[in-house]
């Protein structure tokens, strides 16, 4: 009886939060109530165990972590950690400690990799589904070819309704500030509207983009009314869907479709035959890069050059989680690529001086890795992949028969979907090997020829 009621300072009954600091877990100078109580429980109760797994694989203790996981999956334990990852935040707990490791200045050494790779390997039962997922493509997609104008008219107005931040105490979100500039370096005028804001000016475009998950998400009606104001002054309005794989698209569209013109999406997998998704008609050129002045400063030269190193930068949350095993599992490769985990934490600077940073330690590697499967286990285009073709970078892919509509692999890109694979990658770059520098001159120029800022305004001006 006392065990159980010690154990709720770990998390209260029937509650999804876990209760214990994500520094408990890699900071051993840290003194925090739970730090006794999860040592004093961690081989009678489940999560005790799955934290102290973790803390262990941090302190590189690798005997205690083998102790620890054999204890948690033998017996009636096993059925116990299978439901905690059902019912509680514990994958969320996880990555959190990650991220702040990172934050604090950390980054994972080998061995730590390889441990925290033995504690998912043996409990989380999602860690073995991101290998392998999609070995083989039997069939690419025909490369998509999207309609451009020869000249931008004059005059190009642009409203664009967009959030101000991630969450609201994050850092400044950078999309808005990227479109805008887009729209503006081809010479239209443009307009930044936060929808949370009050009184705020709907001003007459041919063009509204709207971030519609994010637009009044508590009030249908007042969502409606918004949208309806919008609409008596714009030409053409269009639905900006910056995450087309996650839950409520088919709701939403179904509600307000009497007011879109179209949808924009980076997915075109989701259109039926007549090239709409839910009946509405549906755009999905990838999106603008934008910050021109950023990213010319950092793109790599277009003759070829001798370089060899390969990094990922990105967040890892729990919308796309996967990439957890991704990233601990690089790190555990003989040859591994450098990791950079970023977050949204506030950092006390304007959206061009973030996104500085960002793009900064993006264009620090020869080879940008990246991952694209989402916590539903379904791929889409990210941004990272436009950022690094834009920066001239080698782009090394989590291989998706998504981005065949848009590159072919081998040719623009390199893709992979094993650690073998991966290694073999990082294992030809380290021998500084030239044989990928054809792919990298060649992934930047088809994108430039075809994805440029310039030739996305091209084709967002056939939409009137």
């Amino acid at each position: 009886m006392i065990d159980r009621i010690r154990k709720y300072s770990l998390r209260r009954p029937y509650s999804r939060k876990i209760l214990v600091p994500s520094e408990a877990a890699f900071n051993a100078c840290v003194e925090h109530k739970a730090s006794n109580l999860i040592t004093a429980l961690q081989e009678k109760d489940a999560l005790a165990g799955i934290l102290a797994s973790l803390r262990a694989a941090y302190a590189c203790d690798e005997k205690t972590v083998k102790k620890l996981t054999e204890n948690l999956v033998k017996n009636r334990h096993i059925i116990e950690v299978t439901r905690l990852f059902e019912t509680t935040d514990i994958r969320k707990y996880t990555i959190t400690v990650l991220r702040d490791f990172y934050a604090n200045g950390s980054k994972l050494t080998r061995t730590q990799a390889k441990l925290l790779t033995e504690v998912a390997d043996a409990l989380d039962p999602e860690s073995h589904v991101v290998f392998g997922h999609e070995r083989k493509i039997l069939r690419s997609p025909e490369v998509l070819n999207f309609e451009q104008v020869s000249k931008l008219p004059k005059s190009l107005s642009v409203a664009i309704y967009f959030r101000g931040k991630f969450f609201p105490t994050s850092r400044p979100h950078d999309l808005a500030y990227r479109l805008a500039t887009a729209f503006e370096f081809a010479g239209a005028t443009c307009h930044l509207v936060d929808p949370d804001e009050e009184n705020r000016d709907i001003p007459n475009v041919d063009i509204a983009l709207i971030d519609d998950p994010h637009v009044f998400r508590k009030s249908s009606e007042k969502k409606r009314q918004f949208l309806e104001r919008v609409r008596e002054r714009s030409r053409v309005m269009v639905m900006f869907e910056m995450d087309p794989w996650a839950r409520g698209l088919s709701e939403r569209i179904s509600l307000n479709s009497d007011l879109y013109d179209r949808v924009w999406a980076m997915m075109p997998s989701l259109r039926d035959e007549d090239s709409r998704i839910e009946g509405l008609k549906a755009s999905c050129i990838l999106f603008p890069v934008g910050a021109p002045e950023v990213f010319s400063q950092h793109a790599l030269p277009t003759e070829r050059i001798q370089r060899a190193d390969i990094g990922f930068c990105g967040g890892v949350e729990e919308f796309n989680f996967l990439r957890y095993f991704w990233v601990i599992g690089a790190l555990g490769l003989k040859t591994a690529p450098k990791i950079m985990i970023t977050n949204h934490y506030p950092d006390q600077k304007d959206v061009l001086s973030s996104l500085h940073d960002y793009v900064s330690k993006l264009a620090s590697t020869y080879a940008c890795l990246n991952f694209v499967r989402r916590a539903d286990k379904r791929v889409s285009m990210v941004g990272r992949t436009s950022d690094a073709l834009r920066l001239r970078q080698l782009l090394v892919q989590e291989r998706s028969a998504e981005v065949g509509f848009y590159l072919r692999a081998g040719e623009h890109f390199l893709d992979f979907s094993s650690l073998d694979e991966l290694e073999n990658i990082c294992e030809t770059l380290d021998m500084k090997n030239s044989r990928y520098e054809n792919i990298r001159i060649n992934g930047a120029r088809h994108f430039e020829q075809n994805y440029s800022d310039q030739a996305i305004v091209r084709h967002i001006a056939t939409w009137f």
